[in-house]
């Protein structure tokens, strides 16, 4: 406790330093112990109004690289564009299911969770469980890379094999494993890694790398659905698969269900934690470097449909580049330290999107919202709005950021157009490079990175480029509307023409639509989810190959139009409520 006097005291002292250091502040260059990043002069670098290109793929970069290994978005995106090497590290459990007693021989499926592998375990039921002895060397194709479907999903394999798609080997699983292993042998890699209903790990070599752990028949078998001839005794087991497949009992749906419920663990980041992943080996179809041929389709062609994104239209000299870039990302596994920047991709990626991922999502819920017990008219939205936008920024805004007292009021009849934002211009750069500007300014970063290293770093400068630039020209031109009052005193509706007319209304509709549009190039799969959010006994579900709602695929690439109505949801999944207790439908 301090006495009386000496708070006195101290109090005269603070006051004293603060006036003094206050004139200082005001008419001499800052202490030299602080550091204050210089900024640069307002240039076409940093406008305020300048979009992203049509054919930038920065953010597309960002959005998959983001997704790895993530169940929910590679269900939503069917169709993989990045390659990245990885390891299965030792100890893991692996799982294979069958309907005889023979040990796999050479190259052969397995199954990270037994809930998958149980499927293709048909009576008799034999299940295999091998664990690793070593870290195996994989290849991951992200997407649904192991569907069995046209339109794409497995278009980055083929483009590897067959520098084509290859529609007529959809079914072609065994020569697709046996080609992918042999091509894989110069760079030892042990096995591929793909999503199907779950993940699963293609190995090259069951003689290698793994061992048993148990090899079972199981008593708990799918149905065989055999028929009995007319002449044979009744088969009680028989019996009981036709009481099942006819709906009695919801043992056969209760197997595709729990298949599904086991792969939601891995909806969301990290994912499958099983499979770690090296970022300095990627190779995306999003690098413009790599396929320059996809540009211009996905921009003219696909007009941005996410969905329809695939590499059908790939021109042959790109197929050369991708085995290019390939070679450089394998070469030396398993050769000791390789030589990378040290930079921590995954959790540079995944601090942006923390960073800004729900607060975009507050701000656009604020400024959507009906009007009601939270927000009471149009000013107590945009005053709402800004201070969400206000707080993002904060750490951004050098302190004599601040616009031209003297110039027009925007929201006043009679005045110009609103300024060009140029005062802006250093909280744009400032918030656009915290995160990379080390990173790309250290030489002995840089010079260390490899080429998927440099390819990260463009993705994250393009995408917080456009998250602030938005975010910036919001809080600009509020702060020219008279929003904050740390630069002038905030009109009301009685200083501008027409006393009925809303001031806010313009200025609400400018941003929703600058948030929307935001939001939808970003398109990060943390926004997509069941709203209403589903009760205790539903899961939130991202509709499945071969789950799509309606009656079973089955071999067919997809069910038919008939089949789904007019949903269509196998087109473009979005997530649905389904019970977790029986009966079960997708």
């Amino acid at each position: 406790m301090i006495p009386l006097h000496f708070a006195g005291i101290i109090l005269a002292v603070c006051v004293a330093s603060w006036s003094t250091l206050s004139k200082h502040s005001e008419t001499s260059a800052p202490l030299e112990h602080v550091q204050q990043r210089p900024f640069v002069e307002a240039s076409h670098k940093w406008d305020i109004h300048i979009p992203p290109s049509e054919n930038a793929t920065g953010h597309l970069v960002f959005q998959s690289v983001s997704s790895l290994l993530q169940h929910w978005p590679n269900a939503r995106y069917r169709n993989g564009h990045t390659i990245v090497a990885g390891t299965v590290p030792l100890g893991t459990l692996l799982y294979h299911g069958r309907s005889d007693s023979k040990y796999p021989q050479g190259a052969e499926w397995t199954a990270t969770d037994p809930e998958h592998s149980f499927l293709f375990c048909i009576r008799p039921c034999w299940h295999l469980t091998v664990v690793t002895t070593r870290p195996l060397n994989v290849l991951y194709f992200d997407g649904s890379s192991a569907v069995k479907m046209h339109g794409g999903s497995m278009d980055s394999q083929d483009m590897l094999l067959w520098g084509e798609r290859k529609t007529d080997k959809v079914f072609s699983e065994e020569e697709r494993l046996a080609q992918l292993c042999q091509w894989g042998k110069e760079f030892g890699l042990d096995g591929f890694v793909r999503m199907e209903m779950n993940f699963e790990v293609m190995l090259c070599d069951f003689g290698s790398g793994v061992e048993t752990v148990s090899f079972l028949q199981l008593a708990n078998a799918s149905p065989s659905h055999k028929q009995p001839t007319d002449d044979s005794p009744p088969d009680p087991e028989a019996e009981t698969d036709r009481w099942i497949s006819e709906g009695h009992n919801p043992a056969v749906t209760i197997r595709n269900f729990e298949l599904m419920h086991s792969s939601s663990r891995y909806n969301q980041y990290p994912g499958d934690t099983r499979i770690r992943l090296d970022l300095t080996r990627l190779v995306s179809f999003y690098d413009p470097e790599l396929a320059p041929s996809l540009t211009q389709v996905r921009a003219q062609e696909l007009k941005g449909n996410r969905w329809l994104y695939d590499l059908l239209k790939i021109e042959p000299q790109d197929i050369d580049i991708l085995h290019r870039k390939l070679r450089e990302a394998l070469s030396e596994i398993g050769h000791g330290e390789r030589v990378t920047s040290g930079v921590d991709w995954e959790t540079l990626y995944q601090v942006i999107i923390k960073r800004f991922g729900s607060r975009l999502e507050n701000l656009h819920h604020v400024l959507r919202s009906d009007l009601g017990s939270t927000i009471l008219d149009e000013e107590d939205r945009i005053l709402k709005s800004f201070a969400q936008v206000n707080i993002m920024l904060t750490p951004y805004i050098p302190y004599g950021v601040k616009p031209n007292l003297a110039a027009p009021n925007p929201m006043v009849e009679g005045d110009s157009p609103p300024s060009l934002l140029a005062w802006a211009s250093p909280a744009y750069e400032m918030c656009s490079t915290s995160h990379t500007s080390y990173i790309s300014s250290s030489t002995d970063i840089t010079k260390r990175m490899t080429a998927s290293e440099k390819l990260l770093l463009g993705a994250v400068q393009d995408t917080t480029k456009e998250i602030c630039r938005v975010l910036v020209k919001m809080w600009s031109t509020g702060v020219e509307a008279g929003l904050d009052l740390r630069y002038w005193v905030r009109r009301t509706a009685g200083t501008v023409a027409g006393e009925n007319q809303d001031p806010f209304g313009a200025l609400v509709e400018n941003w929703r639509r600058e948030l929307e549009g935001l939001m939808e190039w970003l398109d990060w799969h943390m926004w997509v989810k069941c709203s209403p959010a589903c009760s205790n006994d539903e899961l939130c579900y991202m509709p499945t190959w071969p789950y799509f709602g309606g009656p079973p695929a089955g071999p067919s690439m997809g069910p038919t139009v008939e089949d789904m109505g007019e949903t269509k949801e196998w087109e473009r999944p979005m997530p649905k409520c389904i019970r977790k207790i029986a009966p079960y439908s997708f």
